[in-house]
């Protein structure tokens, strides 16, 4: 495993040096990908867990060039649990065989983040942090309710409305954006929270015949563990806190002051390495001047796509570059790409950074079920969320907060 691990690492280097950005993003997130599935379990016969029928399956996820072979059932559950014979919703639960013999009773189960992802279709990408447990150990998915294949909650608004393609937009056009969505729903979306997701987790549990489970939350979804937790103690073994969103935290109201944090701390790693700093100068300084040159006139960019290599036309705006720095904070090795991504955007060459901009827009965009990530922040934080002034100052600056709000006003 160490070897394997500095191999990445060499192949990092070296494309780092002669690769063209884009190219060293596609690359090094396919050598992280491949390190990650390279232990996966062989496909198999289908096998039964407790009361469920598995049967063999590959989980992937869009734009990701890694799969993982996996088992897959489905469990039903109403959608009211209040109306128990009324509609019922199939949920989709995937198992990743642990590789021992006879492994513990205790499965691991990953939660994913959002809210809005699908845990079957996020766990490609974190497939190498689990190595180590799968020998120990099944890993459980469940696709929360409303997300990947548990009734998604997908909703596409019109892509000449001028809400999906700008997050500064006035809220006649957010509500509008929401109204569309909720209206092409086939659900009902006040039985799609957090406080469901629990509901549905532990008589998952149940069904496949586990005492307790060790819960591994990942953003929001240290929030259903932690409510999984309150609800049911004595069925927890163990649980991990990833990127913790506590019950008290109205989700959003954070993001731009955390984001300032983040790049503040990456920025200075630049400026405390000697080659960085030569090259790139200071990133936060370059940053502020492409944001000031394109609040007076945004910049049209031809590009070539990164998904399709097609030449593309489009507009670089604070918003794009506000959605790419953002979302790089997220991963330490895009986001260690940034200070020569801003440096020749600053210098008139944003064709890299427009072109990263739309392989975020459209591998996000495809993980994140827009009605579930709505109902859950409608229902549980829009009453505590407030517009910041001081945030006017940031990088996200408030639109996201004023946006969230107004569609939660439909």
């Amino acid at each position: 495993s160490r070897g394997r691990h500095a191999r990445v690492a060499r192949i990092q280097l070296a494309l780092a040096h002669e690769w063209p950005m884009l190219n060293c993003l596609r690359i090094v997130t396919l050598a992280l990908l491949c390190v990650a599935g390279s232990g996966a379990a062989a496909r198999e016969s289908g096998r039964n867990l407790g009361i469920l029928q598995f049967e063999p399956c590959t989980l992937s996820a869009t734009g990701l060039p890694a799969s993982i072979a996996a088992q897959c059932s489905t469990l039903a559950v109403p959608e009211d649990r209040e109306r128990p014979a009324g509609r019922s919703i199939d949920l989709a639960i995937a198992l990743v065989p642990s590789t021992a013999k006879q492994p513990q009773s205790d499965p691991v189960v990953m939660l994913a983040g959002g809210p809005g992802q699908s845990a079957r279709e996020s766990f490609p990408a974190a497939a190498g942090a689990f190595r180590e447990l799968l020998r120990d150990r099944h890993v459980v998915l469940v696709d929360q309710r409303g997300t990947g294949g548990s009734n998604p909650l997908a909703c596409r608004a019109p892509a000449d409305d001028p809400a999906v393609a700008d997050a500064s937009v006035d809220a006649a056009a957010a509500r509008r954006s929401a109204a569309q969505c909720l209206q092409a729903l086939d659900a009902d979306p006040r039985f799609y929270t957090t406080s469901d997701a629990v509901l549905d987790l532990e008589a998952v549990r149940a069904a496949i015949g586990a005492e307790q489970l060790n819960l591994v939350g990942i953003s929001y979804g240290t929030r259903v563990a932690l409510e999984y937790l309150r609800r049911h103690p004595a069925r927890v073994r163990s649980v991990v806190l990833d990127g913790v969103v506590p019950p008290e935290l109205a989700l959003g109201s954070e993001h731009a002051r955390n984001l300032e944090v983040s790049l503040d701390a990456q920025f200075g790693r630049c400026a405390a390495d000697p080659v960085c700093a030569q090259r790139f100068g200071l990133p936060r300084e370059s940053l502020t001047r492409l944001l000031e040159a394109l609040d007076r006139q945004p910049q049209p960019v031809r590009y070539r796509d990164p998904l399709t290599h097609e030449w593309q036309d489009g507009t670089l705006t604070r918003d794009v570059v506000a959605g790419v720095v953002r979302l790089f904070a997220y991963v330490p090795q895009l986001s260690a790409m940034l200070p020569r991504s801003l440096a020749e955007a600053a210098a008139g060459r944003p064709e890299v950074l427009m072109a990263q901009g739309r392989m975020i827009e459209s591998l996000v965009g495809e993980q994140i079920n827009q009605g579930l990530q709505l109902s859950v922040s409608c229902s549980e934080d829009a009453d505590r969320l407030r517009v910041e002034p001081a945030d006017a100052s940031t990088l996200m600056g408030t639109a996201f907060v004023a946006t969230l709000l107004a569609q939660c006003e439909a």
